[in-house]
């Protein structure tokens, strides 16, 4: 990553700036943040976070995970799951159901984890019952 300062286009504000990688872009997508104290180019003692996900959901999930700061109000792009039932049969009818998987067109299915594909929890896509995310019924 390499870290700058300057001064804005209009000749009087600082300028932080920032040039990511290909390395930091792949850390930021597998959910591991960037954090960078502006002090360090001579900037005020202020502390950014840079996170990376597919979607806003995995975003701010990472962000609760991490710092603990919750979703903003209808930021979501889903609703959010309903809460865990388990012993429910996978839609898919291959045996009991381990979590809620989301389809644009039908909301939220009851699956199993075979049958999510590879990266939809990542992306927010299929939320496991062991999962700590918020629920529909307020639940976590």
């Amino acid at each position: 990553m390499i870290k700058a300062r300057g001064i804005a286009r209009d000749g009087q504000r600082p300028l932080a700036l920032f040039g990511l990688s290909g390395e930091n872009v792949t850390r930021l997508m597998a959910g591991e943040p960037i954090s960078v104290n502006l002090a360090d180019i001579g900037l005020p003692d202020i502390q950014i976070v840079i996170v990376g996900g597919r979607t806003e959901q995995a975003l701010a999930e990472q962000l609760g995970r991490h710092w603990n700061i919750p979703r903003p109000p209808g930021g979501q792009d889903r609703p959010l799951p309903p809460p865990p039932t388990p012993g429910v049969p996978c839609a898919y009818g291959c045996g009991t159901s381990t979590g809620w998987r989301w389809y644009r067109r039908v909301g939220w299915q009851r699956i199993c984890a075979a049958k999510a594909p590879a990266g939809a929890v990542a992306r927010g896509e299929f939320v496991p019952d062991e999962a700590h995310v918020d629920r529909q019924d307020g639940s976590r």
